[in-house]
């Protein structure tokens, strides 16, 4: 069996994001092939080292409550300013 189609797909594989049959195709292979099986083991310790250094990835909630607060702070603070201007051109018109 070509070993470079089953090194094509071990990144799909490893990451779960395969077929059942694409799965069941690469653990066939990998029952006999102590290079792929290698590769496999090479790859998994690489990607468990990556996600203990990655940052934590930001909730997209929380990020649109702190944007939005952002934005209505700002269009408070923009409306109290037009108040207090309207206000003084109240009372030098009058």
């Amino acid at each position: 069996m070509n070993c470079n189609i089953i090194l094509d797909l071990l990144p799909l594989y490893e990451e779960n994001l395969c077929r059942k049959e694409t799965k069941e195709f690469v653990d066939q292979h990998l029952k006999n092939c102590e290079y792929c099986r290698s590769i496999k083991a090479s790859m998994s310790l690489n990607i468990e080292g990556l996600q203990e250094k990655s940052p934590p990835i930001l909730d997209e909630t929380k990020m649109l409550e702190k944007y939005y607060g952002f934005i209505i702070k700002r269009f408070v603070l923009a409306g109290f300013a037009l108040y207090i201007l309207l206000m003084l051109i109240g009372i030098l018109i009058n």
